[in-house]
């Protein structure tokens, strides 16, 4: 069982910081308004890593939100809806941009975060130049 904890007095970022931890090739969305599944947010929406969760809520809360590898994305997203009212969306990264994973909100995080690093891998391989390398 993963564990993120989720407090008023910390930063998107922070929370960031301890998704990464354990999904390396995931990271959250933080965004002003909710999204149906299979939906993207607005750009525009977006909220700066620097934002502190307390701005984004009436009341001071604090907990532990509990998944794992079996959760989906669209089931993690709806966990920090319900319980902290957070919007957020999750992104995989995919050589050097994130994509959010709205076509893939029944995947779950274990799915996400191998694809991500096959792509990564993949997209690394794709990059290199033979002049780069030594043949010898």
């Amino acid at each position: 069982m993963a564990k993120i904890l989720v407090d008023s007095s910390l930063t998107i970022d922070n929370i960031n910081f301890q998704f990464t931890a354990l999904y390396k090739y995931l990271r959250l969305g933080f965004f002003k308004e909710s999204h149906s599944k299979g939906k993207s947010s607005l750009k525009n929406k977006i909220l700066s890593g620097e934002t502190k969760l307390s701005h984004l809520q009436h009341k001071v809360f604090s907990g532990d939100l509990e998944f794992d590898d079996t959760t989906t994305v669209w089931e993690l997203e709806n966990l920090f809806e319900k319980t902290f009212g957070l919007h957020v969306q999750i992104f995989r990264k995919s050589g050097n941009i994130w994509l959010e994973t709205t076509a893939t909100d029944n995947w779950t995080l274990k799915q996400q975060n191998e694809t991500g690093q096959f792509l990564d891998e993949d997209l690394k391989i794709d990059r290199e130049s033979p002049d780069e390398h030594d043949m010898y």
